[in-house]
């Protein structure tokens, strides 16, 4: 999803996976903007923003850039 996505949107979701926003919400919002993507896969990466070792994993957002 995050390849996707233009700069600021892309930010805006990085800010919103890194909040203490409900993953159901994140969810519904991608949904709404025709992002197919299951909620147990928002809330599994989570994790890959928020923890000491975000940067090592390939959802972090300086990474998607070099992944097509």
């Amino acid at each position: 999803v995050m390849r996707k996505l233009d700069d600021e949107t892309r930010q805006a979701l990085v800010q919103a996976v890194r909040s203490e926003a409900p993953t159901i919400a994140i969810f519904k919002a991608l949904q709404e903007e025709g992002f197919a993507i299951a909620r147990q896969n928002i809330a599994a990466k989570r994790q890959c923003f928020t923890s000491p070792n975000d940067k090592n994993c390939l959802c972090y957002p300086n990474n998607t850039e070099t992944i097509k």
